[in-house]
């Protein structure tokens, strides 16, 4: 077998015998650093990648820990998934029953087209529309790890009838280099992280037939960063199922929550300064944390402001909530200080209740939500919890009349029809 190695340096020499077979015959080494070009290792030539192109090999052998980096780069030269190697992880390790059985669903004959809902990690998000898909398709719902991407993708493809990819992550980077790929209807949903993140320069969009952006300030930074044609965006927001949360005719009070993680992107700092001023006028109001921390770190500092502020009666942190909608009955006011957002789910979560939104002024916001609900400065936010203004009814119709998953599941399942009508 001919191999190319990418990789010259101490990972491949502590691993050589297991990642080199004694049948291999290495054609060369790969090495992106410009003074081995040329030079010889092992007796092979070192050449760059793009000069991979001038070789006939069966396989490339990737010999660093970087592999993840490395193999998104092949890819983008052509070079197919089944091409790449990477020895020392195990294919039975990432293999697993739920993840056997979801494939062997997908190759069963139905009387719906196959809709495969791909997750990278997390799929808390597309999973209520479950039910919803479940009217016009078969639906299959499997979250994927990088290891288990490599193994499963191009059975997913070969199997679904169409593709629907939630989050721009590394089982759409691989997906979009199979050649299955060009054969089956793709749809990606980005919510927010992917637009900062290098994955989404690894992907080749051309395999990809559209791609659904929750909020139109992420789909701009997506167009700044992939030059991609317009008619491959749209613009579908988040949705909820509004008979989920109990709605009743909340009040101007003392009690505000925050939910979502404790970190400094979610800025609580800002939280605990609020506080602060609204002591000096209620002893009273109170904010409930939900969530963890990000780090030790983090916590530390949010504990030491609450001590130096002297707020400490006037924060709780209530940790992880498994009942949200039970959670917010008696809260009066749901706040948000977070620096970058898509959608924030528990904030429309909680206005379904009728609950107050204080929801700082981050970029895309005023996208979504009125100006009397945004601050900018501590002040306006304090003066958006004590003044008189509150309705309930406002809150929920806000919600209920954009972000209705009956409405959304309509515009996805259009788009996916519009998709089809391409491959049929």
């Amino acid at each position: 077998m001919d191999i190319l190695i990418y990789g010259t340096g101490e990972f491949y020499e502590a691993n050589k015998n297991l990642l080199v077979a004694s049948c291999y015959n290495i054609c060369a080494f790969i090495s992106e650093d410009i003074n081995s070009e040329g030079k010889l290792f092992e007796g092979k030539k070192i050449i760059r990648l793009e000069e991979i192109k001038n070789y006939k090999f069966d396989k490339i052998v990737i010999a660093t820990e970087k592999w993840i980096e490395i193999e998104q780069k092949i890819l983008s030269y052509g070079v197919e998934l089944e091409k790449i190697t990477i020895p020392l992880i195990s294919k039975e390790l990432c293999k697993t029953d739920i993840l056997e059985q979801k494939i062997h669903k997908l190759k069963k004959k139905t009387s719906k087209p196959k809709l495969a809902i791909i997750s990278y990690l997390n799929d808390n998000f597309v999973k209520r529309f479950d039910s919803y898909f479940g009217v016009n398709y078969d639906v299959t719902f499997i979250t994927l790890n990088l290891e288990q991407s490599r193994l499963y993708i191009d059975s997913i493809l070969k199997y679904a009838d169409i593709c629907f990819f939630e989050w721009a992550g590394s089982p759409l980077v691989l997906a979009s280099y199979s050649a299955i790929a060009k054969t089956k209807p793709i749809i990606a949903r980005i919510h927010r992280y992917e637009v900062y993140t290098n994955t989404i320069k690894s992907i080749n969009w051309d395999c990809v037939d559209n791609i659904i952006f929750i909020a139109n300030h992420v789909r701009n930074k997506f167009k700044r960063v992939v030059n991609i044609e317009n008619d491959k965006l749209s613009l579908i927001h988040s949705a909820f199922e509004i008979e989920k949360f109990t709605f009743k005719c909340h009040k101007k009070g003392y009690n505000i929550a925050y939910v979502g993680d404790l970190s400094y992107r979610k800025n609580i700092q800002l939280i605990m300064l609020i506080m602060k001023k609204l002591k000096s006028i209620n002893i009273n109001y109170k904010i409930y944390l939900t969530g963890t921390f990000e780090n030790q770190e983090y916590k530390d500092y949010i504990y030491h402001m609450i001590k130096e502020l002297d707020i400490n009666e006037n924060v709780v942190f209530c940790g992880y909530v498994p009942d949200l909608n039970l959670w917010l009955d008696d809260k009066d006011y749901i706040i948000c200080s977070s620096t970058s957002e898509g959608h924030i789910s528990s904030i429309q979560e909680a206005m379904l209740k009728g609950i107050k939104p204080i929801i700082y002024n981050y970029e895309g916001a005023d996208e979504i939500y009125p100006k009397d609900y945004l601050w900018n400065e501590l002040d306006e936010a304090v003066n958006l919890i004590v003044e008189e203004k509150y309705n309930s009814n406002e809150y929920k119709a806000l919600i209920e009349n954009g972000f209705n998953i009956n409405d959304k599941t309509k515009e996805i399942c259009n788009l996916i029809d519009e998709v089809c009508k391409n491959y049929k």
